[in-house]
């Protein structure tokens, strides 16, 4: 069973063993798959490439990355997936709503 798959665009070739599919690739003349920048690191710190902010810790800006993704889907789709319990106040994270909660409204847990 070849677990080990090229990926180069259009590339159906596969490999038994890791190393097979690294002198392949080496080879390999269809395209290489272009890589996403999520978070560019620059003398500022890192990068969203969606919008531009920029953030001191790579983590951060990856997860804002993916709100950015997230509030695009969310406007198409005109709802967020975590609605409040005590209003009609919805949020696109749990930990949103659960601050909300107990800022709001004044409950500990939810």
């Amino acid at each position: 069973m070849s677990k080990y798959k090229c990926t180069h665009v259009g590339c159906r070739q596969s490999f038994v063993h890791g190393n097979q599919r690294t002198r392949h690739q080496k080879k390999c003349t269809l395209p290489k798959p272009q890589k996403k920048f999520i978070a560019q690191e620059n003398s500022q710190g890192f990068k969203c490439s969606k919008c531009f902010k920029v953030f001191t810790q790579k983590p951060n800006a990856i997860r804002h990355y993916n709100t950015c993704n997230q509030k695009d889907n969310i406007a198409s789709s005109s709802k967020s997936v975590h609605p409040c319990p005590s209003c009609d106040k919805t949020f696109n994270y749990p930990s949103k709503l659960k601050r909300h909660v107990a800022q709001v409204h004044d409950i500990s847990q939810i």
